[in-house]
């Protein structure tokens, strides 16, 4: 272990993103939990609210979910950036291809396969099945609005996540990392 301070907190750092990592995964699934018990909760309150209140708050919910997911997805790709910068400053570039693979020397892409894109991908499907399902017993009074909101919901998820790519790249281009500097990714 290189002995300067610098390093050690370096080290130090890279620990805590990985730990950041493992933490944001597990959030995913307690979010998940906290949607399943929604559902729960508005299957007992369905007959009060209604077939159009029950899909609203489904919608408002569900949307709700998409922007945590959004952002959950930002702060795992800026860490395993975070963590390829540190890399970079610890090992040598002969090092990639021995004990880091080179894939691994480029950011994460903010659209990406992991967890939370699948995550949005269930909420959104959830949510159109759901209207796509109760959409012949609403009162035509009731499917404007319901069409504005999804309408509604839909933009400001969007617009979110356009604003949060945003953010990913302003990461992207201010701290490439040594070695990024050197080569194209």
């Amino acid at each position: 272990m290189p002995g300067s301070r610098r390093d050690n907190f370096l080290l130090r750092m890279y620990g805590e993103y990985w730990d950041n990592i493992s933490r944001a995964e597990d959030n995913a699934w307690k979010i998940f939990a906290s949607y399943t018990a929604l559902f729960a909760g508005l299957a007992l309150i369905h007959p009060i609210i209604g077939d159009f209140g029950f899909l609203l708050l489904i919608l408002i919910f569900s949307s709700v979910a998409i922007a945590i997911a959004l952002r959950a997805n930002l702060w795992y790709v800026r860490n395993l950036g975070l963590i390829s910068n540190l890399e970079q400053e610890f090992l040598e570039e002969r090092d990639y291809g021995i004990i880091v693979p080179h894939p691994f020397l480029k950011k994460p892409r903010f659209i990406n396969d992991e967890i939370w894109w699948i995550h949005i991908i269930t909420y959104l499907l959830i949510t159109f099945s759901l209207i796509l399902l109760i959409y012949q017993r609403l009162e035509e009074s009731t499917l404007c609005t319901l069409k504005y909101s999804v309408f509604i919901c839909l933009v400001v998820c969007f617009f979110y996540g356009c604003k949060l790519y945003l953010e990913y790249r302003d990461f992207i281009t201010q701290a490439p990392g040594k070695y990024a500097k050197t080569k194209s990714n």
